[in-house]
């Protein structure tokens, strides 16, 4: 048996300036390796969607509207969401890639080649210094939730842990995270954290009532 315990609270605010907040659906649009659905920029001049590359493989690509050669960008291996930022340069990618770990992927659109870096290292650095030492990790989710400007990403993490040393022959108890921070786009470094309040004040809600 597996007792679930409550512990902190985790989102992230990607940060590179300051504007107004621009409201838009949590989590954004949902794809998957087989999904038919695209994802067009606010300014409607990028699409994305899944397309299979040359192999055969499922990948999400990114299109003009004005029929540019496509470029592929990453491997669409189970499912994720897309949600472009309000001046349309860039976009996160939620990566559901596996049952029990989501990654965060920022990609820039508006460059000579679309480049999309992986958001996720930075954040779970910060996450394994709250834990104790013989703490491991058995899901960390992370999925971008809504962009606050152009630069502003607010981006939540569920946790769950346990630790081997209280496991009682079948019965280990398992520690739910949820916590607050800051992640700088251009550095990629957490530079500073939000208590729950502050992170519930921004998403509209309480992280815990989200679907994770």
């Amino acid at each position: 048996m597996v007792r679930m315990t409550r512990g902190w609270l985790l989102a992230i605010l990607v940060i590179a300036g300051s504007s107004p907040v621009h409201a838009q659906d949590l989590f954004g649009t949902p794809m998957d390796s087989l999904s038919s659905v695209t994802a067009t920029s606010p300014d409607g001049q990028w699409v994305l969607s899944v397309r299979r590359d040359s192999r055969d493989i499922p990948m999400l690509t990114l299109s003009t509207v004005m029929g540019s050669k496509p470029q592929h960008l990453l491997y669409v291996q189970r499912s994720g969401w897309v949600l472009w930022s309000p001046d349309s340069a860039r976009f996160a990618f939620t990566d559901a890639a596996f049952a029990n770990h989501y990654f965060i992927r920022i990609c820039t659109v508006r460059a000579p080649r679309a480049r999309c870096e992986n958001a996720s290292p930075a954040l779970e650095t910060h996450l394994r210094r709250l834990l104790t030492n013989d703490s491991e990790i058995d899901k960390i989710y992370a999925k971008a939730l809504k962009w606050l400007s152009p630069a502003q990403l607010l981006v939540g993490i569920h946790a769950a842990t346990f630790r081997p040393a209280e496991a009682r022959g079948s019965y280990t108890p398992v520690y739910y995270h949820f916590k607050a921070y800051v992640l700088d786009l251009t550095s990629s470094q957490v530079v500073s954290e939000l208590d729950s309040t502050q992170a519930e004040l921004k998403v509209g809600g309480s992280l815990e009532s989200l679907e994770w």
